[in-house]
């Protein structure tokens, strides 16, 4: 049986990776077409206008949101017996 679409962009990618000269072309054909496919707001209906709007701003909050989560960490117990936080020759040998 033959490979699906994204299992052959899963097997290019690292290989067009390795290679700089086709990874540039790559990376430059890709700014090329996101510039000439995209609309500034300001051309855009009013009803589209807000429609992207919308959107942006339920990406923004929703990245904002991960990024938010992707920081909390876990508190660790502390490893140090030193009470004062600073490690000292004295802690190094207690542990």
């Amino acid at each position: 049986m033959g490979k699906s679409a994204a299992e052959k962009m899963r097997e290019y990618r690292p290989r067009l990776k390795d290679n700089a000269e086709k990874y540039e072309a790559y990376l430059t054909k890709a700014k090329q077409r996101k510039k000439r496919n995209y609309v500034p707001v300001n051309q855009l209906s009013s009803t589209e206008n807000k429609r992207r709007r919308e959107k942006n701003r339920n990406d923004v909050r929703a990245h904002r949101i991960k990024k938010r989560i992707g920081r909390v960490e876990i508190p660790q117990p502390c490893t140090s017996l030193s009470k004062s936080g600073y490690e000292t020759p004295e802690s190094a040998d207690r542990l």
